[in-house]
């Protein structure tokens, strides 16, 4: 058994650990399959895994799609599998995993599955716990898989992912990351990492912006990954909330901004007149209030506020622009 055990060296960085069973758990078109490749490539560059060792089967895309990403595999070394093609039967795949267990040949051996649901009904608990018995009687030969797999369409009431299926693919697995895609727009999609489950050393999150356009080819989407620091990410949800805000507040805002034309301009006078014209709890006027507090209009802020003695507070509008 000391003999099988893996050094703690990650296929994809602070997300797969050598030796382990991974799942990734993601909206559609959120961009897994794009930095699963860009991760396992940059741990090839760097020597950290063999890319002979590496068996992604992709068997969630077109003729075009695989035709791209096989290209990718092929500069880099690594094998790309297509279900159908040169007698790969995903039907005899738990067989595969089974024989190869048996022989010895295990070890080292990196299995990405792409997608999870042509491999297993994650909606049969049977059948997914069947699954997760084959899958852990390859790992615990050496061997080591990634599956990349699909989020519920519903989301938690934070409106953070939660994992498709029923339980079983997540309690059997060693570790589990959500996706989440916290930003996309004209130019960059972000997502980040977040982990469900972990036996060893990985990110609690990590997260990941590329190319949000059109692009020349797919080699170009992916060297658009890069990851992203945890201080830009809460900068991109604070920026999210507080236009979030504005829109979902306008009401509030907008009495708030009428209150203090009209000369009701210190703190507690205009809590409560906000409160009492709009029938809404102090609390929550005091709330937006202070969130849109400050000096810069583009960030959200719709007034400023000074301070003077006996704690007095009060607020004067920014001016808008208008077209």
């Amino acid at each position: 058994m000391k003999k099988q055990m893996m050094e703690d060296k990650f296929i994809l960085d602070g997300i797969a650990i050598l030796g382990q069973w991974t799942v990734i758990y993601a909206p559609p078109n959120a961009g897994k399959t794009l930095i699963t490749l860009r991760m396992l490539i940059d741990s090839i560059n760097i020597g950290v895994i063999e890319p002979s060792d590496i068996y992604y089967i992709n068997a969630d895309d077109n003729y075009n799609g695989f035709t791209e990403k096989l290209e990718i595999a092929e500069k880099h070394n690594f094998h790309m599998l297509k279900p159908g093609e040169n007698g790969f039967d995903l039907n005899k795949f738990s067989k595969y995993l089974k024989d190869i267990a048996a022989t010895g040949n295990a070890k080292g051996k990196i299995i990405i599955l792409d997608t999870l649901k042509k491999f297993v009904n994650t909606m049969d608990k049977s059948l997914s716990t069947e699954f997760g018995n084959n899958i852990r009687e390859f790992v615990g030969k050496g061997g080591s898989v990634i599956a990349l797999a699909h989020v519920n369409k519903h989301t938690d009431e934070s409106g953070k992912s939660i994992h498709s299926g029923t339980s079983d693919i997540k309690d059997d697995c060693d570790c589990c990351f959500l996706m989440d895609v916290i930003k996309s727009d004209g130019i960059y999609k972000i997502v980040e990492f977040r982990n469900e489950k972990s036996r060893g050393n990985v990110a609690s999150k990590k997260a990941v912006q590329y190319l949000n356009k059109d692009v020349r080819s797919y080699s170009e989407l992916i060297s658009s990954v890069q990851f992203i620091t945890k201080e830009k990410v809460a900068a991109i949800r604070e920026h999210t909330l507080m236009y979030g805000s504005l829109t979902s507040n306008m009401k509030v805002i907008e009495c708030i901004r009428e209150k203090v034309s009209t000369g009701i301009n210190q703190k507690t006078e205009l809590i409560e007149a906000v409160s009492e014209s709009l029938t809404i709890s102090k609390p929550r006027v005091k709330e937006i209030l202070e969130r849109h507090t400050g000096s810069d209009l583009s960030s959200g802020h719709r007034w400023t506020v000074s301070k003077s003695g006996k704690n007095a507070h009060t607020y004067q509008l920014i001016p808008l622009i208008r077209d």
